[in-house]
């Protein structure tokens, strides 16, 4: 199966990880070690910006991968822009504060 998510830019400190299509069962574990394996391989990357514009699903597996990784890295991942699926599926879980939304991407 080919990723649906792909490290695009890095700025300073930062780098952009940019997903696409869903984010479910199917990927959200292999999602987690991808971002794993970046920020605990890479010391110069300070944090991790992930970019949702494009996520045209996410289930509740999708979520819990955010979720790991909010609570194993805190502020070094951020949320950046997020699609509608993204946005209401935080709004109604009640976990959009559980996320510091990068400000540059929204």
């Amino acid at each position: 199966m080919t990723p649906n998510w792909e490290w695009q830019e890095r700025t300073g400190d930062a780098s952009v990880l940019v997903v696409r299509g869903d984010l479910d069962v199917a990927v959200g574990a292999a999602f987690v070690v991808a971002v794993d394996e970046v920020l605990s391989t890479d010391p110069s990357i300070n944090h991790a910006v992930i970019d949702l514009s494009e996520v045209d699903f996410i289930d509740s597996s999708g979520l819990r991968a955010l979720l790991q990784l909010q609570q194993n890295y805190g502020g070094r991942v951020q949320i950046g822009a997020v699609s509608p699926a993204v946005q209401r599926l935080l709004e109604l879980t009640g976990t959009l504060d559980h996320f510091r939304l990068d400000e540059q991407h929204d």
